[in-house]
């Protein structure tokens, strides 16, 4: 299935801790090349306030890269929502009426994650601000409602799923026509602005990469690198039709080359990381921030190769187990979450 190969996207420097609209600020500090702290405000000033109280208009390039890292958050959020759906159909039948599918072994509420709706809000806000998205800022707008109800309805079964059994599961019944009807609507537009933003995404990081090497931040341009590679190969496996039911059908034509492209890149990161001038030029005291995840990420990816030429099938594709894609982009995703963490707010 296409969504199965969809990984989290790790958004630019500057961390989109923000709030959009009369609820507060935050100021966050930016990480990486952008040193120091911005105020990310974008509450509008009321008719009661004074000139002192208002807030100064922010420069284009710093709603550029506010709206670029919301929308970023909001894919992976939405990824979270698929998987949610995923899981729900998993247990529950895609009839119109409630009603748990036999034999799976599974209580309702498997796997599902509870999501607040705070970034689709400022997504929601940013949609009608300059610079202008395209069909990104439509995208957002339409699935808006659906997307809404989906997050509330899953984060309702996060928090209570453990006492519907005691309710003849009354809660369910009035939430699964909700979220079929939501899930129907949002599926399509969700892949749609996946792949709208992971374009964008691409071409930003390739920008952003040359701009961090140009400048001399080279541990932040390999962990980019590293990443951007392992989706390389991801991309590869995805257009090849390969999943882990059919890995042993996957060419490795293409793969080889973009591991040991991949594992260059890693060694390098490595080779940066043990200098300590270059740990303090990019304000980093620890040698290393990402603990071995690109190693790990490296491993993960010759243990697929080793998997596809073996020629043996996995046995149980839903234990994800070492040589899976599976295991490939879950470690790319950890990866990732600390990209973000490292180089984020």
């Amino acid at each position: 299935m296409r969504k199965r190969s969809m990984t989290i996207l790790a958004a630019a420097a500057l961390a989109a801790s923000l709030t959009v609209g009369g609820c507060g600020s935050k100021s966050p500090e930016a990480g990486g090349k952008f040193g120091g702290e911005k105020d990310l405000t974008l509450a509008p000033s009321t008719e009661a306030e004074t000139e002192a109280e208002t807030e100064p208009e922010l420069d284009e390039e710093t709603m550029d890269l506010i709206k670029y890292n919301v929308y970023i958050e909001l894919n992976n959020d939405i990824l979270e929502v698929l998987n949610n759906i995923d899981y729900y159909f998993v247990v529950v039948g895609d009839g119109e009426e409630f009603a748990l599918l036999p034999d799976t072994g599974l209580t309702y509420g498997y796997r599902i994650v509870g999501l607040n709706t705070e970034t689709l809000d400022m997504a929601l806000e940013l949609a009608d601000m300059e610079p202008s998205y395209g069909d990104m800022d439509a995208m957002v707008k339409e699935m808006a409602d659906p997307l809404r109800k989906l997050m509330e309805s899953f984060s309702e079964i996060s928090r209570m799923h453990g006492a519907y059994a005691d309710n003849q599961y009354a809660k369910p019944k009035e939430l699964h026509p909700v979220i079929l009807e939501a899930a129907m609507e949002f599926g399509p537009i969700a892949y749609d602005y996946y792949d709208a933003v992971t374009v964008f995404a691409n071409e930003r990081a390739e920008q952003f990469r040359e701009e961090l090497k140009g400048e001399g931040y080279m541990i932040q341009y390999y962990a980019s690198n590293n990443i951007d590679l392992t989706r390389k190969i991801i991309n590869v496996i995805e257009e090849q039709g390969v999943w882990d039911e059919n890995i042993t059908d996957m060419d490795l034509t293409e793969v080889r080359p973009l591991y040991d492209e991949l594992a260059a890149s890693v060694e390098e990161f490595n080779t940066v990381c043990a200098d300590n001038d270059q740990l303090i030029k990019e304000s980093l005291s620890n040698s290393k921030p990402f603990d071995l995840l690109f190693d790990k990420q490296l491993q993960a990816i010759e243990w697929m190769i080793q998997q596809v030429e073996s020629g043996k099938p996995i046995e149980d594709v839903s234990l994800e187990p070492l040589g899976s894609i599976s295991h490939v982009i879950n470690t790319m995703n950890e990866c990732v979450d600390r990209y973000n963490s490292v180089f984020g707010d």
